[in-house]
């Protein structure tokens, strides 16, 4: 592995734990802690949907650094890579499409819900995030499971 390659993979593994680790986070430790935490469901419901909001800005950034970085390392193997690559790619992919319709469908219905104080829609179209970033995060888990069956085998 030359050090061009070994940049980009670390590029690459970095911007994969953002995205997984930052949904690990939210899920089991920012929204239990906001609802132990906060009992008014107003109060959680802003908390969460601005977490939300400065984490999709980052997962835009780590979307970008992945592909960028995926597709040079893919040109460096030269059509060489494992199949394991093909299928962490082809998941990514999918975590990416499912991102979209969290970034741009569902989370719009959620920041109209808090902006016209409607709580219980609120409260609706953050569960329906969190069920969508919940298999995103199985699926990302499954992606760095493959990385690992592709370094062994």
């Amino acid at each position: 592995m030359n050090i061009l390659h070994a940049l980009l993979l670390c590029l690459h593994l970095l911007a994969a734990a953002l995205w997984v680790g930052g949904m690990a986070t939210i899920v089991w430790a920012v929204r239990p802690a906001a609802i132990q935490v906060l009992e008014a469901p107003p109060l959680r419901l802003q908390l969460l949907g601005a977490t939300l909001g400065r984490f999709f800005q980052l997962v835009l950034i780590a979307i970008v650094v992945l592909l960028t970085t995926g597709l040079l390392m893919l040109a460096l193997l030269g059509g060489r890579a494992h199949w394991s690559v093909h299928a962490m790619a082809a998941l990514g992919l999918l975590m990416m499409a499912l991102f979209a319709h969290i970034r741009w469908a569902l989370f719009p219905r959620l920041q109209r819900a808090l902006a016209e104080q409607a709580w219980p829609l609120a409260a609706a179209a953050l569960n329906r995030i969190r069920q969508f970033v919940s298999i995103n995060l199985v699926l990302g888990c499954l992606v760095f499971a493959l990385a690992i069956v592709g370094r062994v085998w």
